[in-house]
């Protein structure tokens, strides 16, 4: 068997992807790649929040600052941001697993490794700094994966067929101006994102919200 297209490097030049008949990915592979380029995320966002505030020496009025807000306050964010990737890392690992049957079953295409890649990588930044819920995570024809929101009033769907090219339906019941069509750079995705995660944020923080009126 040959070895995995989701264990090559990330940086590595696209490949074409396999067809539905290749020999079935080990499941255990496609989670060493996904662990490869999640460890990267994790650390990232880990480091960010060491050295907030150690750039450069603390004025009086940060040092306060620090004593009003607290270090707990930083730690729940930090962990929050944590938690919200391990359960998009989670989401995937069963969509790779799932995808992994269909492919042996002859029902579904292998998941193309650049493009779940591009979909990390998108994505992750905007998970680990907003407050979204996990997304659901689908497996699509010829290679592509499909991520999906449905709370607060809002409809987000995005398909991934290939890095830059994901398709977009972004609806809003409060919105006359629902948007359908491509968003390579999820310019128009992130806009939605972030009206979501303000939702999250107001419905569980209620009085965070009313002190800072």
């Amino acid at each position: 068997m040959s070895t995995s297209a989701l264990t090559r490097p990330y940086f590595q030049t696209p490949v074409t992807p396999p067809s539905v008949r290749a020999p079935r990915r080990s499941v255990v592979e496609r989670f060493r790649f996904v662990q490869f380029v999640f460890g990267g995320l994790t650390a990232s966002v880990t480091t960010a929040a060491i050295h907030t505030g150690d750039e450069q020496p603390e004025s009086a009025a940060v040092q306060q600052q620090k004593k009003t807000v607290g270090v707990g306050a930083l730690t729940a964010s930090v962990e929050a941001s944590l938690q919200r990737i391990a359960s998009f890392k989670e989401a995937l690992n069963d969509t790779l697993e799932l995808n992994s049957e269909m492919v042996h079953d002859e029902e579904g295409d292998p998941i193309d490794s650049q493009t779940v890649q591009y979909a990390i990588l998108s994505l992750s930044p905007l998970i680990a700094s907003l407050e979204l819920p996990t997304p659901l995570i689908l497996p699509l024809q010829n290679g592509g994966i499909g991520t999906e929101w449905h709370a607060f009033g809002m409809n987000i769907e995005l398909r991934f067929r290939k890095p830059y090219d994901v398709y977009a339906v972004l609806e809003d019941v409060w919105s006359a101006t629902p948007f359908r069509g491509r968003d390579p750079h999820l310019e128009r995705t992130r806009v939605a994102l972030g009206e979501l995660g303000r939702r999250v944020f107001e419905s569980s923080n209620p009085k965070a919200l009313s002190d800072l009126e």
